[in-house]
């Protein structure tokens, strides 16, 4: 069966649920009454299923780990959690939760090595802790007291061994927090970090557990969220707690592939969301929304009501409102109300998923200066750069202010191959709806079998490279979006600011795919070089085409700039891997290259806010 450590789970039992697991003196769980999914972007769930091979009223297997392998073994998957949750329904619920290729990793740190453990004599009462836990779960007595920062059970039994929990950490705070940094055992730390919930001093402990978060193992993990959001939780009412709570780490878990991660951090979040912090729900905005969606559409109403309460919030809603919503309508409608919302008005950053399923940030209005000045190309040049780049300075000049009057929703990574291949897989390259008459003419000139060509650099993560600008095109009208403007995109690139780079004036070959490479990068491998609003890539691994035939600019002011509406070469941005520093700059036009052709270096993105004519 489905099991999480017992020692890593014995305060989450207080949660009114029970993770089940796979001692022998446990009751058999009850069938499975509900199977639902979390993390999927572009893979649908139909496969998903079928590689199950369970379904709604079957009784969990003893051991799930064949079913991880299957859902692994698809196309697009990269890694597969499988939870089963026990049994506020009579039923059990198994959540599936699916890290795709594209999806960013969350930065665990790495495992200690250390020998430090705790006492016997600990390990034993945390045993007989769980032991009466899970007795008081099974009648139904799993109600707790929480007004003084951690967890008292309302079974004597397990509140009296709580007490002892208390008692050991008011006297002994060093060994158990030695443990849960050092130590090698995950068992070891997942207890310590249950035990250092009991501080007396809660402030004391915050960033121990704040941590203690961030570690690899999911027990671990578990133990100091369900700490950390009671002290959270306590922080309301008692003034200094919360001045630097660490809260950005549970808006990071709320994308994780643990259903623990989620479902803590949710719960979490209700109490840090209460004031309706600005900067708290522009972070969710901007990472969050799609994950909170999801869960909010979990069919177990329990699991669903906080990341739902924490979309409305975030979305504006009063805490009237909010009931009202619930319970008005069925969660799906719900949920499609509240993102309709959140999308109407959105901010810098903010994250969604369009309708096939890529990930897009959105753009405001607003200016910056596009291109390069005098000074800067000066400099520039004597670094004594390829000849190629030398020439393309010319066009760089001169630098003039530009215009955004609509915002846009711009995609977070450069178009994967994999995605690509969804157009091709759906007829795209059959039908003429998609193609401009141009790039009709060409595609009857070609043999359509052999399309697209990969260039060898097979991944279905990354950049679909080897495209013609007429192809991405193609591609862009089946998203039902299309090919950003050269100022579009070196806007979504520099930002407001006009940095140099996407993320600053200062060249860091850590922060992107160019010098050096011998090939592509899957997307999103270089998070830390993000632009202003989270897109990543805009340096290095693919150049990208954009919209506009190559022009020189002027020096005027300009609005919402297209470019010229006829020519022979299109604008490609941003770099490509191996190429020269120089070619990263946000401001740095390739314009080699007429629309008919497709190379190694070549990707692009797409925009999902139609010009206005």
């Amino acid at each position: 069966m489905m099991s999480v450590t017992l020692r890593a789970g014995g305060a989450a039992l207080l949660a009114l649920l029970a993770v089940l697991t796979s001692q022998p003196d446990r009751t058999q769980a009850p069938p499975i009454g509900i199977i639902d999914f979390y993390g999927l972007r572009t893979v649908s769930p139909q496969p998903l299923r079928q590689a199950l091979r369970i379904r709604e009223g079957d009784v969990v297997p003893d051991s799930l780990d064949e079913t991880r392998a299957r859902l692994e073994a698809l196309p697009g998957v990269n890694q597969a959690r499988l939870t089963a949750v026990c049994c506020e329904t009579g039923k059990t619920i198994v959540y599936v939760g699916i890290k795709e290729n594209s999806a960013s990793f969350i930065p665990f740190r790495p495992a200690p090595q250390g020998a430090v453990r705790l006492p016997d004599e600990v390990m034993k009462l945390e045993d007989s802790f769980s032991d009466a836990l899970w007795k008081a779960v099974q009648r139904g007595d799993a109600g707790e007291d929480d007004s003084r920062g951690h967890s008292l059970s309302h079974d004597p039994e397990a509140r009296a061994l709580q007490e002892r929990f208390i008692e050991y950490a008011g006297r002994n705070l060093d060994l158990p927090r030695a443990v849960l940094h050092d130590s090698s055992s995950a068992v070891h730390r997942a207890v310590a970090a249950q035990i250092i919930g009991y501080a007396p001093n809660k402030r004391d402990v915050v960033n121990d557990l704040a941590d203690a978060m961030r570690d690899p193992d999911a027990g671990v993990r578990n133990n100091a969220m369900r700490a950390l959001a009671l002290i959270a939780r306590f922080a309301q009412s008692h003034a200094g707690l919360d001045a630097d709570f660490p809260s950005q780490v549970f808006v990071d878990l709320l994308s994780s592939i643990e259903w623990t991660d989620r479902n803590k951090s949710a719960m979490a979040l209700i109490g840090l969301t209460e004031k309706r912090d600005p900067e708290l729900f522009l972070r969710l905005r901007r990472s969050s929304i799609p994950s909170l969606a999801e869960m909010a559409r979990w069919r177990n109403p329990g699991h669903a009501y906080a990341p739902f309460l924490i979309m409305a919030r975030v979305a504006g809603l009063s805490e009237e409102d909010i009931q009202t919503a619930w319970n008005a309508s069925p969660h799906e409608l719900a949920v499609g109300r509240l993102l309709a919302k959140l999308e109407s008005q959105p901010v810098a950053g903010q994250l969604r998923v369009d309708a096939k399923g890529i990930e897009q940030v959105w753009i405001p209005a607003g200016s910056f200066s596009m291109g390069t000045d005098p000074a800067t190309l000066a400099r520039l040049k004597a670094t004594n750069p390829p000849a190629f780049v030398q020439r393309e300075f010319a066009l760089e000049e001169p630098l003039h202010e530009v215009r955004i009057t609509r915002g846009y929703w711009i995609d977070k990574y450069e178009v994967t191959q994999k995605a690509f291949q969804a157009f091709v897989e759906s007829g795209g390259y059959h039908d003429r709806a998609y193609w401009s008459e141009a790039g009709w003419e060409w595609l009857r000139r070609q043999s359509v079998g052999r399309l697209p060509r990969l260039c060898g650099m097979n991944g279905s993560d990354k950049p679909a490279v080897c495209v013609t600008w007429f192809e991405a095109e193609a591609y862009a009208r089946w998203r039902g979006a299309r090919l950003p403007t050269e100022a579009e995109w070196e806007y979504a690139a520099r930002g407001p600011k006009s940095l140099l780079y996407p993320w600053g004036n200062d060249f860091d070959a850590g922060l992107c795919n160019v010098v050096g490479s011998s090939g592509l990068a899957p997307v999103g491998s270089y998070p830390a070089g993000a632009s202003w609003v989270g897109a990543n890539d805009m340096a290095g691994n693919a150049m990208e085409w954009v919209q506009d035939w190559l022009d020189q600019y002027g020096a005027e002011p300009v609005v919402d700039p297209r470019g010229p509406l006829t020519g022979k070469v299109k604008v490609e941005k941003g770099g490509w891997w191996g190429a020269p520093a120089l070619t990263a700059r946000s401001a740095y036009r390739h314009f080699e290259d007429p629309p008919e052709y497709g190379d190694h270096h070549i990707g692009f993105r797409v925009v999902s806010s139609p010009i206005t004519p």
